[in-house]
């Protein structure tokens, strides 16, 4: 029969196994929702400036967000109620985005070429008729996130030409579901459908597991809102 000091050591290694589980999922989420802001901030600053003024005027272009400026008053650190914020939580001084980042933001979103009208299967959640534009930087936002939960083993990059995003996806070693060299590497548009004045997400798959890329489509296509 095991000793009380024993099932006590026990009960405070399973204890602190557990903290530290909960103290990375925390770490995680709070880096998220860093890259998000970072995100929205920058969406609504010009790659040439970062003032202030420059962040007023592009928000005036939202009908919803210029009249919550207007009933709000000015903008100021006393308008924010600082009890909701938790101080676990990155201030607005850890996620300002610095100009490079700003710059590197808007080149990864320059308007493409051409968008391309194209025969693909498609369906309600990945169809919309919002501009284009906002249309890929809600895929960028979902693949952020996406990359956030698989620890980085999904990588994009940007087709220079068009609304399109090149994504690979490699199974970790550590996964009990791992085989050698499973990978997937597929592509994301953003495409006319064909016959309709509405544009649409296109998801294709280039090479490698077809169960991970159905794994991954759905995934995604759950967290698109469009």
């Amino acid at each position: 029969m095991a000793s009380p000091a024993s099932v006590n050591t026990g009960h405070l290694r399973a204890s602190t196994a557990d903290s530290s589980k909960v103290r990375r999922a925390s770490e995680g989420l709070v880096d998220l929702d860093r890259d998000m802001t970072k995100m929205r901030r920058m969406s609504m600053v010009s790659p040439i400036t970062s003032d202030s003024t420059t962040v007023r005027e592009s928000m005036s272009d939202s009908p919803n967000i210029s009249g919550k400026l207007a009933s709000a008053g000015p903008m100021t650190n006393s308008s924010i109620d600082n009890s909701v914020i938790d101080s676990s939580v990155a201030t607005d001084e850890t996620v300002e985005p610095s100009k490079k980042e700003i710059e590197d933001w808007h080149l990864f979103h320059r308007p493409p070429k051409e968008i391309r009208s194209v025969r693909f299967a498609f369906n309600s959640a990945t169809t919309s008729s919002m501009a284009p534009a906002l249309m890929f930087q809600e895929v960028h936002r979902v693949l952020v996130v996406m990359q956030s939960r698989h620890s980085n083993q999904l990588q994009f990059s940007r087709v220079e030409d068009y609304y399109m995003l090149e994504c690979s996806y490699t199974l970790s070693s550590d996964s009990p579901d791992a085989a050698d060299g499973e990978f997937v590497k597929f592509e994301i548009e953003i495409c006319k459908v064909w016959l309709l004045k509405v544009h649409g997400v296109r998801l294709k798959r280039l090479s490698g597991s077809a169960l991970i890329f159905k794994e991954l489509h759905s995934e995604f296509v759950g967290m698109l809102e469009l």
